[in-house]
């Protein structure tokens, strides 16, 4: 299995995504930016993408990112 970390930033309607050391890519929903980032891994080392796995981080607006660390805090 071939990992990779990943970090996804809003970008007008869509999400744009980095892979580290391999390159970057985009989805509409989170769902295909994961999707695409999984492709553009398994293109990039001609590997099925069922041999990938990209843990994609999804960077939130700092305010935002706050407001859940409080929520998780108060359950």
């Amino acid at each position: 299995m071939h990992r990779y970390e990943a970090i996804a930033q809003r970008r007008g309607p869509a999400w744009s995504v980095e892979v580290a050391g391999i390159g970057s890519t985009e989805g509409r929903t989170a769902a295909e930016a994961r999707e695409q980032a999984a492709r553009l891994v398994a293109d990039q080392l001609g590997v099925p993408v069922s041999e990938v796995s990209v843990d994609v981080r999804f960077a939130l607006e700092s305010r935002l990112e706050q407001e859940i660390a409080e929520a998780r805090r108060d359950d």
